[in-house]
């Protein structure tokens, strides 16, 4: 339907210096990576990590340290966040994320998203979907959800070079 495409449109023509344009599982993977590195403090590196910690620390109960100082480090990376193929499988993703990007709006940050389910949609017959439901809540509230209805498969089209 063109929602990668229209994703790349926007983020070239977006009068933003500091954005990012990412697949969403590169960005999950980027997140759990920047929280294994704050799980592994060395005795040498503690002392700074504290005070990056209690820098980072957000009011939210639910928001832990570690992943405050993750979203303050993507904040600071990009205010506007664009990813394609937003896709969440597992509670585990969805309770850090929701933490992630609770933080990462709390900070001022912009997320723009192509995905084939609306929200609610996102963990449809997944387990436990009351601990998946606030990172549904969450996006439902911080984000507004477009539909983009085509028949056309645009990638088929550029394939076939039928662009005009």
């Amino acid at each position: 339907t063109g929602k990668t495409q229209a994703l790349d449109l926007f983020y070239s023509t977006l009068p933003v210096r500091h954005k990012r344009r990412v697949h969403f599982h590169q960005f999950v993977h980027s997140a759990f990576v920047k929280l294994a590195d704050w799980g592994r403090l060395d005795a040498a590196s503690v002392g700074r990590r504290a005070g990056e910690l209690a820098a980072a620390s957000a009011p939210a109960s639910t928001t832990t340290p570690a992943t405050a100082a993750v979203a303050r480090e993507f904040a600071r990376e990009a205010a506007v966040w664009c990813f394609d193929e937003f896709q969440v499988t597992d509670v585990a993703t969805a309770t850090v994320l929701r933490q992630v990007f609770a933080e990462m709006f709390r900070l001022g940050a912009v997320m723009v998203a192509t995905s084939n389910r609306q929200p609610d949609e996102l963990y449809q017959g997944g387990w436990q979907p009351s601990i998946y439901r606030p990172f549904v809540d969450l996006l439902k509230d911080r984000c507004e959800a477009f539909h983009l209805r085509s028949e056309t498969d645009y990638r088929t089209v550029m394939q076939q070079g039928n662009i005009n």
